[in-house]
């Protein structure tokens, strides 16, 4: 039984040797980049809505990204997708956009999706962004916990059920 334990204490020290003894940079329990630090390159792609509604969800998502570029010490340059009908999914792919925002539901396949955010939309991470989906989701779930989401929850989320029921009431 002892030489056993020898074999295996000798293996963990061998696995132990061979981590620490990588490069800085060859360290990484998952894959993928983190989003902090670094601009970042979004696009809002809500073609689904109809107009008064994707006003109010893209605003929504336009600000709940200024305070997730804030509050990871990155610089953001977000772009609102004109044709409708582009997916930017390829964009995401190669590297060219960071994130999409696209209507709940609607994430293209092969691509990672974040949780939901109030039932209306997912952030889209290209396929192997594993590091940048865990640090959007863990953001997110935070997010909708604080004053901050309660504020701006009322401000745009609130506001958009509030033209639904107007909008429901007028075709009746």
């Amino acid at each position: 039984m002892k030489p056993i334990r020898y074999i295996a204490a000798t293996l963990v020290v061998a696995v132990l040797f061979f981590i620490f003894s990588l490069p800085a940079g060859k360290k990484k329990s998952i894959g993928g980049e983190s989003l902090s630090e670094r601009p970042l390159r979004c696009v809002l792609n809500l073609g689904r809505f109809d107009d008064s509604t994707k006003a109010l969800v893209s605003g929504y998502n336009y600000a709940l990204l200024k305070d997730f570029a804030s509050d990871v010490s990155s610089g953001m340059e977000i772009i609102t997708a004109l044709d409708t009908a582009a997916c930017y999914a390829d964009s995401l792919k190669e590297g060219a956009v960071d994130l999409m925002v696209v209507p709940v539901g609607r994430c293209p396949d092969s691509l990672l999706c974040s949780n939901e955010i109030d039932g209306l939309t997912n952030w889209v991470l290209g396929p192997e962004n594993l590091q940048g989906l865990v640090e959007l989701n863990n953001w997110i779930n935070g997010f909708l916990s604080s004053p901050s989401y309660i504020k701006m929850h009322r401000k745009f989320v609130l506001n958009w059920l509030q033209r639904r029921k107007n909008q429901k009431h007028q075709e009746i």
